[in-house]
């Protein structure tokens, strides 16, 4: 579903032919005016959903928001589930705003990402990425890592929204220079509304 997972199967051997078909957007994720609720109003929030495994990095995410010079504005939304659930909420103690976690169906999902400042996916490996084209499609930019195992980086507008796999100081960079530039990443939600429409 990306030509990321295409070049992984030629490079393994696959002889027949291959086409890239995206799975696509469901329409329910779109952009909606939603108010952050009070108690977050103030927060710049922070968001990751998916799978809650080792190789999704939440503990380099964890870590980033801890070494941000904002830590204490940042709110940390960890949606989704997965066998670390229990590890990711003890790492999460360690910051001023510990995580909001839990499952969220797709009907309640929507509203989450139209409320977030900034979509991370911090995961090492990933086929295609559908997370990140919901959060998109809601118009909210997102930041993945270089990850050479991972087709998120077709999805970066440039090179602010990548940081280097593995690295929580270069992750805390990217997302600090988000908290301090408020005008450009309110111009690159429209540029990520853009975006998504390639795949709808």
């Amino acid at each position: 579903p990306s030509p990321f997972s295409e070049r992984e199967l030629l490079k393994h051997g696959l002889k027949v032919p291959s086409y890239v078909v995206s799975n696509g957007v469901p329409p329910q994720f779109k952009k909606l005016d939603i108010k952050k609720d009070p108690d977050l109003k103030d927060k710049f929030i922070v968001l990751s959903v998916g799978r809650l495994a080792r190789e999704k990095r939440h503990d380099v995410l964890i870590d980033a928001i801890n070494m941000s010079k904002h830590r204490d504005s940042i709110q940390l939304m960890i949606l989704g589930a997965g066998p670390i659930k229990d590890e990711i909420e003890r790492q999460g103690q360690k910051l001023p705003n510990p995580p909001i976690m839990g499952y969220v169906p797709n009907e309640q999902l929507v509203n989450k990402y139209n409320i977030g400042d900034i979509y991370v996916h911090p995961s090492e490996i990933e086929i295609e990425g559908m997370t990140i084209l919901e959060a998109m499609a809601c118009g909210l930019p997102a930041i993945v890592s270089d990850s050479d195992r991972s087709a998120t980086g077709q999805f970066a507008l440039d090179d602010r929204f990548i940081f280097q796999c593995g690295n929580p100081r270069s992750l805390a960079d990217k997302i600090d220079y988000w908290f301090e530039h408020a005008n450009e990443l309110k111009q690159a939600r429209k540029l990520y509304l853009k975006k998504a429409e390639e795949y709808s």
